[in-house]
């Protein structure tokens, strides 16, 4: 993809998720409840496959979607991405995300299935880092930590502030935080200013394909 091509869509993604939001809080309560169907319409997913740690992908629908998949410089995959916790036998997805779905802005906390239910994505994927137990277990903590502290979706795309974060900034800073390894993830560059692409995550060299679907 051109530099001038990314920056353009950046600019265009930005602008649709502020009008997004500011539609979306005009017209509805700003405390927004989770759907009753947590599982609606949600593929069979094999949890017990699945760790603490792990990153799961998905491609999202819509343009927002399509944008953020181009962002990604040799495999326009996925669109979004989130870090798996178990928990009392569930596997749940942390991740950070803006626009009409999250009207606060917030990081989220969904049961995997959810994340990944047809009616938001055509494709998932899962991969697994080969770090050790104790940083994937780092890893999710952080995450749990971002949630509680109501980490806001980084709108500027801005990979140098640590108080919004967009959801592939949110797992290069927890992994390469849990690693201690700041070159474990690697980055795109636009000129002098690096971004983390969705393919980042996981077109590298620590990254074990896990599941996906369709498969």
């Amino acid at each position: 993809m051109k530099p001038a091509r990314i920056v353009i869509q950046l600019l265009v993604v930005i602008g649709l998720l502020t009008a997004l939001a500011v539609f979306h809080q005009s017209a509805v309560p700003h405390t927004v409840a989770m759907p009753a169907a947590h599982a609606q319409a949600a593929p069979a997913l094999p949890e017990q496959l699945f760790s603490n740690g792990d990153i799961v992908l998905r491609h999202g629908i819509g343009l927002v979607s399509e944008v953020f998949a181009s962002f990604s410089q040799t495999e326009k995959k996925y669109s979004h991405a989130g870090i798996v916790s178990i928990e009392h036998g569930h596997a749940y997805v942390y991740h950070t995300m803006g626009g009409s779905d999250n009207a606060l802005g917030t990081c989220r906390r969904d049961r995997l299935a959810y994340f990944c239910r047809p009616v938001a994505c055509s494709a998932m994927a899962v991969y697994r880092y080969d770090a050790e137990p104790t940083a994937l277990a780092s890893m999710v903590q952080q995450a749990q930590a971002h949630y509680r502290a109501q980490l806001q979706f980084d709108e500027a795309f801005d990979l140098d502030t640590d108080a919004q974060m967009y959801c592939s900034e949110f797992i290069y800073k927890v992994t390469t935080r849990a690693t201690n390894d700041e070159n474990y993830l690697p980055l795109t560059h636009y000129k002098n200013t690096p971004f983390v692409a969705i393919d980042n995550l996981y077109l590298n060299t620590h990254a074990t394909h896990i599941y996906s679907q369709p498969q």
